[in-house]
């Protein structure tokens, strides 16, 4: 009786085990086909892992250059961010923070005409809000509210000098420690999220 025939074992296969140096796994009969591969995977998966273990990075990524098949490093955060072909595609970006100091994120990965996203720094708390009041056509002395003021009268024509007056005070006091120190500790967070419940409860908005 005729032995069914079978498809190789893959495109990649035989071309892989070429290049580690492993050709007689190609012959070997429990990867010779591509349903003997698929039922013998953690036995394959056990034998190359063996084998990828026995040699360095640079030893394998000279002996994969030119392979057909598709291979990448397992790259940590670092590695990622060092990248040569993520820095030529625009996928780490430089953005100047509100000192004037170089740093980079990553960008979006999003293009539209195969150019790379701009992107700029978030702005700082409450960094722009004597440039909002001044659009909406409150003066300065509107603007610089005493403390005690900030939540006064709270008209339709008042609230956002209240606003303002409470905001600029806090700003005073945390952006040193809150603005541009890199990653915000919890303890940042948890000052700046006070400030806005306190202003709430006190404007009534929050019980």
């Amino acid at each position: 009786m005729a032995r069914p025939r079978h498809a190789p074992a893959g495109r990649y296969w035989p071309e892989f085990c070429a290049h580690i140096d492993r050709k007689d796994l190609i012959t070997d009969e429990r990867f010779a086909t591509t349903e003997f591969l698929i039922a013998h995977t953690a036995e394959a998966a056990e034998i190359v892992a063996d084998v990828l273990a026995s040699r360095t990075l640079a030893d394998w990524t000279a002996a994969f250059a030119g392979m057909e098949g598709q291979w990448a490093v397992a790259q940590d955060p670092w590695e990622v961010g060092q990248d040569p072909a993520l820095r030529a595609n625009g996928l780490i970006a430089e953005v100047v923070d509100s000192d004037g100091a170089a740093r980079e994120l990553v960008a979006s990965p999003v293009q539209f005409n195969e150019k790379p996203t701009q992107i700029t720094r978030a702005p700082g708390f409450a960094e722009h809000t004597d440039e909002i009041l001044r659009s909406l056509g409150k003066s300065d002395d509107e603007t610089d509210r005493p403390q005690d003021q900030w939540c006064g009268d709270l008209t339709e024509s008042g609230w956002l000098s209240a606003f303002r007056g409470r905001a600029q005070d806090r700003r005073r006091a945390e952006r040193p420690q809150v603005i541009d120190t890199g990653r915000p500790s919890t303890g940042q967070h948890r000052r700046v999220r006070s400030c806005q419940q306190q202003f709430l409860k006190q404007c009534g908005l929050r019980g």
